[in-house]
């Protein structure tokens, strides 16, 4: 059973004997979880907008770390705004030492529904971006290495207005990111053995006088992280990979 902890930190600001708020952030650290092939370990989100954790406790299935039962969404109405924003954090390294992080695959789903009668002012919106940091190369510590990208979401790049998306709409997004195929075009061994993953997904909702905006990650297939490790038959075909490389740096 997951565990987590919870801080937040708060700014204030003095100008001209004003005083300005930053928006709260609260931190959640969660207990570490096993996989078949991988563990992940230093689990934490950062989240402003919401007083409670939106990824919320991960769980395990097989190779990938998942979330059931998170609590992330925005709505808005009669012209009010609303923005909610989370970055989740985690480590990930083989259970074996034979083995190391190939891939990583991310997938996102929720749903986005708008009300009333209004223009493309009213609309609801879901963004991410993802870094990924490699670490460790065959259990040595690296100067690390950062790949990053972009979430691709679906319909409609993640934006949803009235009128033309009025009602609700189910939208989806993806990340992949070949880690081996990248090390290797650096020339460096396929097999990273340790990588930080930071996942930075935002939510928004605008609305007008007499309409409304909600998008949210649902419960069911919410969000989650599956790493891809190498198949047996073809370890050997990264190590010869990495010797090659080795051999091209001498």
């Amino acid at each position: 059973m997951g565990v987590f902890t919870k801080s937040f930190v708060a700014a204030v600001v003095c100008v001209s004997a004003s005083a300005f708020a930053a928006p709260v952030t609260y931190t959640y650290n969660y207990a570490n979880q096993v996989g078949t092939q991988v563990t992940f370990s230093n689990i934490s989100e950062i989240d402003t907008g919401s007083v409670t954790a939106l990824f919320n406790t991960p769980g395990v299935s097989a190779n990938s770390l998942t979330f059931s039962a998170m609590n992330f969404k925005a709505l808005a109405s009669n012209g009010a705004t609303d923005f909610t924003d989370g970055q989740l954090n985690v480590t990930i390294a083989p259970n074996q030492p034979n083995l190391s992080i190939q891939q990583i695959n991310i997938v996102e789903a929720g749903d986005a529904t708008l009300g009333g009668i209004g223009t493309a002012a009213t609309y609801a919106a879901v963004a991410g971006s993802i870094f990924v940091t490699v670490s460790e190369i065959n259990h040595v510590a690296i100067t690390p290495i950062t790949l990053n990208g972009g979430v691709a979401f679906s319909p409609n790049s993640g934006h949803y207005a009235l009128p033309l998306n009025s009602g609700t709409t189910i939208w989806n997004g993806t990340f992949s990111i070949d880690i081996a195929s990248q090390l290797a075009s650096m020339n460096l061994s396929p097999n990273a053995t340790k990588v930080n993953v930071n996942l930075d997904n935002t939510l928004s909702a605008y609305s007008q006088l007499g309409t409304s905006a909600y998008i949210a990650k649902k419960v069911l297939n919410g969000s989650s992280i599956q790493v891809v490790v190498p198949e047996p038959a073809s370890l050997g075909l990264l190590a010869l990979a990495g010797l090659l490389g080795l051999r091209r740096r001498a």
